[in-house]
């Protein structure tokens, strides 16, 4: 387990058996956060700026990252670029929780391609994709949390029964392993529909 999360163990046999086990410090921010969605379970926002959104996962990533978490969010580009940018500037090393596997930020664009197959989610190619990289996180850190927006894109291109879809298949993985997930529509999105998938509304 050290080792899986980047720290190393010495044994020293010299004056009996001592092992000394040195693990990675974990982020740390000097800026107060926002509150924590992932007190929440299932969580939903509705965002209506870019600005919003980013300023949300921020706090969301940072959170997770401060406490020992490790960390899989699945947005677009142009999103990921300005949430990193807000987390850089609260002074937190993206790339050294990228090497130790604690953060991972996956295409949201990609994965809206890749996961509709013959106009429907294909609940196999989320299990290959998407579980596989929430197995990893399970494996290797004590907790994790999981922001998404794929099931915004799909809203947007007018498939909603594809973001619903979606939700399901997240909401069947989180039956199996509970971690808090966090997710984010636009504000022009159905908000009954997309509510009644999730525990709780926040604000962006």
């Amino acid at each position: 387990l050290c080792a899986v999360q980047g720290g190393s163990i010495r044994y020293d046999g010299t004056a009996g058996a001592v092992f000394t086990a040195t693990l990675p410090s974990v982020p740390t921010v000097s800026v107060p956060l926002g509150p924590d969605a992932a007190r929440e379970g299932h969580s939903v926002s509705f965002w209506v700026e870019d600005h919003h959104l980013a300023d949300s996962v921020c706090d969301y990533v940072a959170a997770g990252l401060v406490a020992g978490e490790g960390v899989l969010i699945a947005v677009t580009d142009q999103h990921r670029a300005l949430i990193e940018e807000r987390l850089v500037g609260l002074g937190i090393d993206l790339a050294d929780a990228a090497r130790l596997g604690q953060y991972t930020a996956l295409d949201a664009d990609a994965l809206h391609d890749m996961l509709k197959v013959e106009g429907r989610v294909d609940p196999q190619v989320f299990t290959d994709v998407v579980g596989a990289a929430v197995e990893t996180l399970r494996t290797r850190w004590v907790a994790f949390r999981v922001f998404g927006e794929i099931v915004d894109l799909y809203w947007r291109d007018g498939d909603g029964h594809l973001s619903l879809e979606l939700e399901d298949c997240w909401n069947e993985v989180r039956s199996r392993v509970p971690f808090p997930l966090y997710c984010g529509y636009e504000i022009a999105a159905d908000q009954g529909s997309v509510c009644g998938c999730h525990d709780v509304v926040l604000v962006a």
